[in-house]
C-alpha cells in the first residue's frame, strides 16, 4: 500500500476525503452558522450533505478510472438492501427513508473514496489538516458563538464529530517527525477540544479519546523514553479514575464561571453511572427480540418499536437482522476492531485506528450503525485492506 510517489488521483480522493469530514462536522454546527448567516440550520445542514456530495466532482475521473469490483458489489449491495428493507419491512419506511438520505449524501461517497485510493499517506495527511481544520473552526465556535451553537448546553452529535479530528492529533503528537513548535500547537488544539467535549459534550466522547489514547499509545512504544511517557500518561488516568468526582467538580464550576453550563461535568461529578434512559430502551428492545430471536424487524425496526435507536450496535443489530444474522455480523465486526487493535504502525493502520476509535466504544451504549459516517469507513478500510491482497475484487472494470 505504501509507493515511493503519491499519485494525483490518491491526492484528489483524499482531498474529496478531507472536504467530507470536515462537512460532517459542519452540520453538527449548523445552529451557529445559520445565526450567523441569518438562515434555518436545518437549510446549512442540508447544505453542507450536498457539498459533501458535490465534492466528488473533484475525484471523478479518478473514481471512473478505479472504477473496481468492490465498488460496483457495494453499489448493488446498497440498492438490494434499500429496496427490500422497504418491501419487506413498511412500518420503517418514514425512518428508513432518512437513514438512506444520510447515507447517501454524507456516507457513500466517502466510501467511494477510499475503495478507489491505493496508497493511505496522503489519506492519513487529509485527516490530518481536515482535524486542524476542525480544531480551528472548534475553537471559534467555543469562544464566540458558544450560547448560540449550544442553547441547549448538550450537543451528542457535535461531540461526536469532535472525535476523530481529537484522535488524528493525538497521533500527530505522539508522533516522532514532528518539530517541538507542531506539537505544542497540536497539544494546544487537543486541550481546546477536549474542553470543549466536555462543556458542552457527551461521556461517550470523552472515553472514545482515552481509549484512542491508551491503545494506540502502547503501539507507538519504541524506546525506553516512550514507555515512560506512556506510564505517566497511564497514572493520570488512574488517579483521574480515583478522584474524578473532585476533579469533575472542579473542573464544572470553573467552566460555569465562565458561563459554560456542562451537561456532561455535571453528570461526570455527581452521577457519572446514570444512564439517561438506556436501560429502559434496552429493555423493549430485549422484550421484542426474546419474543422471536429470529425474525428480523429490518433496519429501523427500533425506531418503530421504541421511537429511537437502540443505544447499543449489539441490541441494533441482534434486532435488525435476528439472533442468527445479526450474530454473524457482530461477530465479524468484533473480529475487525481486535485486528484493527493489534495491527502494527503504519499509515494504512494509523487510518484504521483513528476512525474505530471515532465509534468505538461508543456504540456499546449509543450511536446507530446505520448512520454513523465512521463506521462506514473503518469498515470500507478494513476490507479494502484485505481485498488488495484478492486481486479480483480490486481489478478496475
Amino acid at each position: 500500500m505504501r509507493h515511493a510517489n503519491i499519485d494525483s488521483g490518491d491526492k484528489r480522493l483524499s482531498f474529496t476525503l478531507c472536504a467530507i469530514v470536515t462537512g460532517l462536522f459542519m452540520t453538527n454546527i449548523s445552529e451557529g452558522i445559520g445565526h450567523l448567516l441569518g438562515v434555518n440550520a436545518e437549510t446549512v445542514s442540508l447544505a453542507c450533505k450536498l457539498l459533501i456530495l458535490l465534492s466528488l466532482l473533484v475525484c471523478a475521473t479518478v473514481i471512473l478510472e478505479r472504477l473496481n469490483v468492490m465498488m460496483v458489489l457495494t453499489a448493488l449491495a446498497f440498492v438490494i438492501c434499500v429496496i427490500l428493507n422497504f418491501i419487506i419491512f413498511p412500518d420503517n419506511s418514514v425512518f428508513f427513508a432518512k437513514t438512506v438520505s444520510t447515507f447517501l449524501l454524507t456516507i457513500l461517497p466517502g466510501m467511494i473514496c477510499l475503495m478507489a485510493l491505493e496508497d493511505y499517506r496522503p489519506c492519513l495527511r487529509a485527516l490530518i489538516v481536515a482535524s486542524c481544520i476542525i480544531s480551528l473552526i472548534n475553537t471559534f465556535v467555543l469562544l464566540i458563538m458558544s450560547d448560540v451553537q449550544f442553547g441547549s448546553g448538550y450537543s451528542m452529535g457535535y461531540a461526536n464529530s469532535m472525535i476523530l479530528p481529537t484522535n488524528v492529533l493525538i497521533y500527530v503528537l505522539l508522533e516522532k517527525n514532528v518539530s517541538f513548535l507542531k506539537k505544542v500547537g497540536v497539544a494546544l488544539l487537543i486541550v481546546l477540544n477536549i474542553v470543549s467535549v466536555m462543556a458542552y459534550g457527551s461521556r461517550g466522547a470523552l472515553v472514545a479519546i482515552m481509549a484512542f489514547v491508551l491503545v494506540f499509545g502502547f503501539k507507538m512504544l519504541r524506546k525506553k523514553t516512550d514507555f515512560l511517557i506512556i506510564l505517566a500518561i497511564i497514572m493520570t488516568l488512574l488517579l483521574c479514575v480515583i478522584f474524578y468526582r473532585q476533579i469533575f467538580s472542579a473542573v464544572y464550576n470553573l467552566l460555569k464561571q465562565f458561563g459554560f453550563n456542562s451537561r456532561t461535568l455535571y453528570l461526570l461529578s455527581t452521577d457519572i453511572g446514570h444512564d439517561s434512559g438506556r436501560s429502559e430502551l434496552w429493555g423493549e428492545v430485549i422484550a421484542d427480540i426474546s419474543s422471536n430471536p429470529f425474525i428480523a424487524h429490518g433496519i429501523n425496526g427500533d425506531y418503530a418499536l421504541i421511537g429511537i435507536y437502540s443505544h447499543s450496535f449489539i441490541f441494533e443489530l441482534v434486532h435488525s437482522l435476528g439472533i442468527l444474522f445479526g450474530g454473524i455480523a457482530i461477530i465479524f465486526v468484533l473480529y475487525l476492531i481486535i485486528r484493527t487493535v493489534f495491527s502494527r504502525s503504519d499509515e494504512y493502520n494509523a487510518v484504521k485506528s483513528v476512525m474505530l476509535f471515532s465509534f468505538f466504544p461508543i456504540c456499546l451504549f449509543s450511536l446507530s450503525v446505520w448512520t454513523n459516517m465512521y463506521f462506514w469507513l473503518w469498515l470500507t478500510v478494513c476490507l479494502r485492506g484485505y481485498a488488495i491482497q484478492n486481486k479480483s475484487t480490486t481489478k478496475r472494470i
